[in-house]
């Protein structure tokens, strides 16, 4: 994407929003000049992609280290992938905003992408000045930027105060096959619903993460009482292994544990119908999750919960999704009964499905909403 337009550098961590994760940060750029010195024996190149392990902790001397290479990059753009516990163990990266004035001193054009912007006010008295202070990061990080993408509508209000030039980009999917419709693939995933004996259930999945906030446990007791419902969780969820046993569903709950991105992909295929609830705090299904963008990229009739940044001009219930208003048993029993039981709304909610990722959520439509920021900048 970037290669063909413009050379761009990318800072982000090696897991972006995983919480395990806070010490290795890395600048990316796509085309380093050829006497660029690697600082690092781990540096990774792949094509006109260049990876450069460089910062252990973020510091003063971690950020010089970074302007360093910057300068011997000389990039069109900056890019700074922005979520606030991606920088912090406390989701504080005061030391972000002295990176970015320092960018913008030295002459260098600036995007911010946020995934996140940051907690809830009302995740509690405790949690107060740790809101406070993550919006007044965003806030410098947004008035500085030359163009800021992020993923939802939601935040792009949140921002537009502080810079007019916001593009509102969907995350890609982070499962992707080589060739989807091929016969061998096909041939496999027939296979693989055949070896789980899955054709008498009509199968749920889910995938990504397991916390509680993603509303799994209310999702198995309207199994418990459906004997005609199985889920797929794909990915590590001890604690729905655990709760399935407790409730005696043990044989109609299969945890994958990790898999590759193509054997994902061949779970998403033989299931019936993908749930994406996110119950807490009531934010609902959303177009920043790579998990659900996964669903649509497989063509799944989707089942989601309507919350807080649910976005319904995109989200359409009865065309490209089904939306409950309350994430309750009841009200989920009965959507999954009611998608369960007509073929015509099953094949109604595929159809949209594909529509909207081949219409809006393509890499490659993804690539040219960037490439149109890149060029509100460099005009």
């Amino acid at each position: 994407m970037i290669h063909f337009k413009y050379d761009v550098c990318i800072i982000t961590s090696k897991e972006c929003g995983n919480n395990n994760h806070w010490n290795e940060h890395f600048v990316i750029s796509n085309a380093l000049p050829e006497n660029l010195e690697k600082s690092s024996k781990n540096s990774t190149e792949k094509g006109e992609i260049s990876i450069l392990p460089l910062v252990s902790h973020w510091s003063w001397s971690g950020i010089r280290q970074i302007l360093k290479e910057i300068k011997k990059m000389k990039p069109d753009i900056v890019l700074i992938q922005y979520v606030p516990n991606m920088y912090n163990y406390f989701g504080v990266p005061v030391w972000v905003i002295a990176l970015v004035l320092l960018i913008k001193l030295f002459g260098y054009k600036l995007a911010v992408e946020f995934h996140e912007v940051a907690i809830f006010v009302s995740s509690g008295i405790k949690y107060l000045p740790i809101a406070v202070l993550q919006r007044c990061i965003a806030y410098t990080l947004c008035l500085f930027a030359d163009v800021c993408f992020t993923s939802m509508t939601g935040y792009s209000r949140m921002l537009q105060f502080w810079n007019k030039n916001i593009r509102v980009i969907p995350v890609g999917s982070n499962i992707i096959v080589k060739d989807p419709k091929s016969s061998l693939l096909r041939k496999e995933i027939s296979a693989l619903k055949n070896e789980l004996s899955e054709k008498k259930y009509f199968m749920l999945s889910s995938f990504g993460s397991s916390a509680d906030y993603r509303g799994h446990n209310i999702l198995l007791n309207v199994i418990k009482k459906e004997k005609s419902l199985k889920f797929i969780f794909i990915g590590e969820g001890p604690q729905i292994s655990k709760r399935a046993e407790e409730l005696g569903i043990k044989d109609r709950v299969l945890v994958t544990g990790h898999l590759k991105s193509d054997i994902v992909y061949k779970y998403l295929a033989i299931s019936d119908l993908f749930i994406c609830l996110n119950v807490a705090p009531k934010s609902g299904i959303g177009m920043k999750s790579c998990a659900l963008m996964a669903a649509f990229y497989a063509g799944l009739p989707i089942l989601g919960y309507k919350g807080i940044f649910t976005e319904t001009a995109i989200l359409k219930h009865l065309e490209n999704v089904f939306l409950i208003e309350n994430c309750n048993e009841i009200q989920l029993h009965e959507a999954i009964r009611e998608v369960m039981n007509n073929d015509v709304l099953k094949q109604k909610l595929r159809k949209g499905a594909c529509k909207l990722f081949n219409e809006y959520i393509a890499w490659d439509r993804i690539a040219e909403e960037f490439i149109k920021g890149f060029k509100s900048i460099n005009r």
